[in-house]
């Protein structure tokens, strides 16, 4: 995920008129953290993390497809997270927690 695209996230976030202010304020501080360590990225990490939203891309478009690739796709994308994981533990730990807040809200 690059910065450019957490922006553009953060943007929609302060529009949102269905979301309440308390819950945006939420979102927004998780919102900063994950421009922070996205920033503390190194060249290669940023990489990594735009080839796993690439990987995650693909996967989508493959999943909504009718045919065989569906559960190779999925496996794909699976592993490529768990691998991301485990070399960049706070960062995915910030995208969990900004999905589960999301959910949360009924987003």
């Amino acid at each position: 995920m690059s910065l450019e695209k957490v922006k553009k996230i953060e943007k929609e976030i302060k529009e949102a008129s269905r979301i309440d202010d308390a819950s945006k304020g939420k979102l927004l501080e998780v919102i900063g953290d994950l421009k922070e360590e996205l920033k503390s990225l190194d060249a290669s990490n940023k990489m990594s993390a735009d080839m796993l939203a690439d990987k995650a891309h693909e996967s989508t478009i493959q999943a909504v497809k009718e045919g065989d690739d569906f559960d190779r796709e999925i496996e794909g994308l699976k592993s490529s997270v768990e691998e991301f994981e485990i070399t960049h533990p706070k960062l995915v730990q910030l995208v969990n927690r900004f999905c589960m807040m999301l959910s949360d809200i009924g987003i």
